[in-house]
C-alpha cells in the first residue's frame, strides 16, 4: 500500500508539475510565444515587401532609363526638325562647312514653303478634297526651306562638303546635285531642303 501511496503522491507530483507548466506558460510564457510568433510573420511579410518594392525599383530604373532614351530621342527630333525656321542658324551652318571644305560659293537662293495639304472646293453637300502640293513631304505638318547653291571646288572638296552636310544635326535633304567640271575644278549646283514646324 505504501507503494500506492508513493505512486499516487508522484502523480499527483507530476500533475501539479504539469498544471503549473501549463499555468506558467499560459500565464507568463504563452504572450512571449505569440509576440514571438506574430514578429516572425512581420518579419517574413516584410520580406515579401521588400522583395516586391526591389521589383518596384528595378521596373523604375528600367522606366527612368527608357525615358532618358526617349527624351534623347525628342532632343535629336527637335534638332532634325526645329520648332522654329531658324534659316539664319542653318545659313551660317552652311557657310562655315563651304569655308571649312575649301569650296566657294558663287550663288544662293533660298524659298520657303509650307506643306499643308491645299483644299478645293467642291459644290455643295460633297466634301472638300485634299490634293498635296508639289513636293514629296506634302502629308507632313512641317514647313520646308528650299535652297539652290553653285560651288566651285575640287571633286574631294566637294565630296567632303556633302559628306559634312549629311553628318550636320539638322535634317538636310538634297534631292539634286549637278557636277560640271571646269579644267581643274568641278562646278557644282546643289539643291536641297530643310524643315521646321
Amino acid at each position: 500500500m505504501k507503494e500506492i501511496l508513493t505512486d499516487k503522491k508522484l502523480i499527483i507530483l507530476s500533475l501539479v508539475f504539469l498544471a503549473a507548466f501549463v499555468a506558467l506558460f499560459f500565464g507568463l510564457l504563452k504572450p512571449q510565444y505569440l509576440l514571438l510568433i506574430r514578429r516572425y510573420e512581420e518579419y517574413r511579410q516584410s520580406q515579401v515587401e521588400l522583395a516586391q518594392v526591389a521589383a518596384k525599383r528595378a521596373e523604375l530604373d528600367h522606366l527612368k532609363t527608357q525615358e532618358d532614351r526617349l527624351d534623347q530621342a525628342l532632343l535629336n527630333a527637335q534638332l532634325l526638325v526645329p520648332d522654329q525656321k531658324e534659316t539664319t542658324d542653318f545659313l551660317n551652318q552652311l557657310d562655315g562647312v563651304i569655308r571649312n571644305t575649301g569650296n566657294t560659293l558663287t550663288s544662293l537662293q533660298i524659298s520657303e514653303k509650307q506643306n499643308q495639304p491645299k483644299e478645293t472646293k467642291e459644290e455643295e453637300g460633297t466634301t472638300p478634297q485634299t490634293t498635296p502640293t508639289e513636293t514629296t513631304t506634302s502629308t507632313l505638318p512641317f514647313k520646308e526651306v528650299s535652297f539652290s547653291l553653285q560651288i566651285n571646288g575640287d571633286f574631294p572638296k566637294l565630296l567632303n562638303l556633302l559628306e559634312t552636310l549629311d553628318s550636320l544635326a539638322r535634317a538636310v535633304v538634297l534631292p539634286s546635285i549637278v557636277i560640271s567640271p571646269s579644267g581643274n575644278l568641278v562646278s557644282t549646283k546643289i539643291e536641297g531642303r530643310i524643315f521646321y514646324k
